[in-house]
């Protein structure tokens, strides 16, 4: 089908638990993005050097003799001394190019390359770097940058803003990890507005990053609403009980649309962010064999309309 297309380019997110289930088979890949290595999945891995090491494997056994690998985080380069030169690193790239990155307002980013710019409207300063990456890969297989960047780049449900008008911000994102928090959230306190973070844990998942998140969460938000993720076969009010333990000053909502009208309520009240988190783009929730209509994106935009 794709060569009857003529499809000339096809992108694939792997993962290390679809490497170590053998589900990527033979295939191998002409260009690879890490975009980190940090920790996730050990729930499946049972340990972070199990699952380093998975990711490097898989990025190692499925290359090709000419592959190229394109590095986020330049600390990650020694993992992959075999690649010598076909290795690319997102601060080498920044230095040889001579780019230049402003935060022109809290939610603004303007990106300078000789006579191009590019304004990257986001909260998230991750989500430049990922724009950063996309444009290193980009540049080495069209031999320039591009006149503009798509606002397609960035993917429903991360770090999306759903409203912003007299002082009050909504944001959803996908988050799921300590990390993924960190990066979501340590700009925030610098506006010195009220931080308000709608947040749960998916059940049969790495039980130990849950304290991990709540006490992340805490640290950069003044009100944390503790409701439910993805339960799975797992007691909700237990996932519910360890967040709330880890945190600062949590309210226990287990209905997450009951929880997203709350914040947004609160919002009403008091100016500042209202972050929702862990679910980004997902539409439906799963308690045990159960999946009901879950979306946080068309919740929100409704209860907001009363902002």
């Amino acid at each position: 089908m794709a060569n009857e297309d003529n499809v000339k380019f096809v992108f694939m997110e792997v993962s290390s638990i679809g490497y170590c289930e053998g589900r990527i088979g033979n295939l191998k890949y002409n260009y690879c993005i890490l975009t980190n290595l940090k920790s996730d999945h050990l729930d499946y891995h049972r340990n972070l050097n199990s699952y380093h090491l998975a990711k490097i494997n898989l990025i190692k056994k499925h290359k090709l003799k000419n592959s190229l690998l394109f590095l986020q985080d330049d600390n990650l380069k020694i993992k992959f001394k075999n690649f010598k030169e076909r290795s690319f690193s997102q601060d080498i790239f920044l230095s040889k190019n001579k780019i230049s990155i402003f935060n022109k307002k809290f939610n603004k980013y303007l990106i300078t390359i000789n006579d191009k710019s590019y304004v990257i409207n986001t909260f998230n300063e991750y989500m430049v770097k990922n724009i950063m990456t996309i444009l290193m890969f980009y540049k080495k297989i069209f031999k320039n940058f591009p006149k503009k960047i798509n606002k397609l780049l960035f993917p429903p449900g991360r770090s999306e803003i759903i409203y912003n008008k007299k002082n009050k911000i909504i944001i959803i994102d996908y988050a799921h990890s300590k990390d993924a928090y960190e990066n979501l959230l340590n700009k925030l306190p610098l506006i010195n507005k009220n931080i308000i973070i709608i947040f749960g844990c998916g059940g049969d998942r790495d039980k130990i990053k849950r304290p991990q998140i709540a006490k992340v969460v805490s640290k950069y938000t003044n009100l944390q609403i503790i409701t439910d993720d993805n339960p799975r076969n797992e007691d909700p009010a237990l996932i519910r009980k360890t967040l709330i333990k880890y945190s600062s000053n949590p309210i226990e909502i287990p209905n997450r649309r009951k929880a997203i009208k709350f914040g947004i309520n609160y919002l009403k009240k008091n100016d500042g962010f209202l972050i929702i988190a862990g679910k980004g783009h997902e539409d439906t929730q799963n308690y045990k064999d159960k999946y009901f209509s879950v979306n946080d994106k068309l919740i929100s935009s409704n209860y907001a309309k009363n902002l």
